[in-house]
């Protein structure tokens, strides 16, 4: 197996980062395959890119920024490669660059959205969440620098020889953040006491359900049945089109309906679960430019 497919492999192992960390980490996988390739024409070049771009994204279904990275990413080297006619030593530099600007992109973009979520969160505040989001831990760090003073308690969310939840109080406990862990049976009544439920999301789809780590659909049931607000921290990178009724998720993924959520945190501000399908409407990608001053 040659490096790049050993870290694609690592890509589809990994259960202890996020989605976010895993897309960049995928981006940075394709950067490293575009420099180190040794195809001998421009086509043969972008052509060994996008297969490894396709394995990225099989390897991480429900990870949907991973696909939007990538997607970007592959269709901005199709587009250059095809009116290439030398050696791909050049497009190689571009390939750095694009790269850099859809990283440089998708941070401002999740850095947006989380300070959208911090400023949600109020003094003597109950939060509680699950699994485990980067997201949901970066907004609450950013809160306590408000000078916030809050609770967070995290279901265990066992999953895989895993607490996640468990992993959540570590890392806020760092911060000096009070998190407590409850057991998964105690989520109705732990949900009712909670002032808000703050998940992060993996997917979310057209028609504002999403996907999220267990036990996420517990606790958004929860929540739903004690009338306690969800909110759900998502940039436009995790945004896709909505799923046919045959699709299924990778174990430890959880669908949570539309009607469950109360809230989609956003770069762009609060968005109702229906209006989350105009995030797809906002903004011009990298790819658009690329493809603008191609032709």
């Amino acid at each position: 197996m040659n490096e790049i497919l050993t870290l694609i492999e690592k890509v589809k192992n990994d259960r202890q980062n996020g989605a976010s960390h895993l897309a960049l980490q995928s981006l940075e996988i394709l950067k490293t395959a575009a420099y180190q390739s040794s195809a001998v024409s421009p086509q043969l070049w972008a052509e060994e890119i996008i297969g490894y771009g396709h394995l990225l994204i099989e390897a991480r279904p429900a990870m949907t920024p991973i696909s939007s990275l990538v997607n970007e990413f592959i269709s901005i080297i199709r587009i250059k490669a095809a009116g290439c006619e030398n050696e791909p030593a050049a497009l190689k530099q571009l390939a750095s660059s694009a790269s850099d600007q859809i990283a440089e992109d998708f941070r401002l973009a999740r850095k947006t959205a989380v300070q959208e979520a911090a400023t949600l969160i109020k003094n003597s505040s109950i939060i509680m969440t699950c699994s485990f989001s980067s997201t949901v831990y970066d907004a609450l760090i950013l809160a306590q620098k408000q000078d916030k003073d809050f609770r967070v308690t995290a279901t265990r969310s066992y999953f895989n020889n895993r607490s996640y939840g468990e992993m959540t109080c570590d890392h806020l406990s760092k911060h000096q953040i009070s998190c407590d862990i409850c057991a998964d049976n105690e989520i109705p009544r732990l949900a009712a006491s909670a002032d808000m439920i703050l998940l992060g999301a993996d997917t979310v789809f057209a028609d504002g359900s999403l996907i999220n780590g267990y036990p996420s659909l517990k606790l958004a049931q929860a929540a739903s049945e004690a009338g306690t607000p969800l909110f759900s921290i998502c940039d436009r990178y995790k945004y896709r089109d909505t799923p046919n009724e045959a699709e299924t998720w990778e174990a430890g993924f959880e669908k949570i309906d539309a009607g469950l959520i109360t809230y989609f945190i956003t770069e762009y501000g609060l968005l109702m679960p229906s209006e989350i399908r105009w995030v797809s409407k906002i903004g011009c990608s990298l790819m658009d430019f690329y493809r603008d001053i191609s032709g």
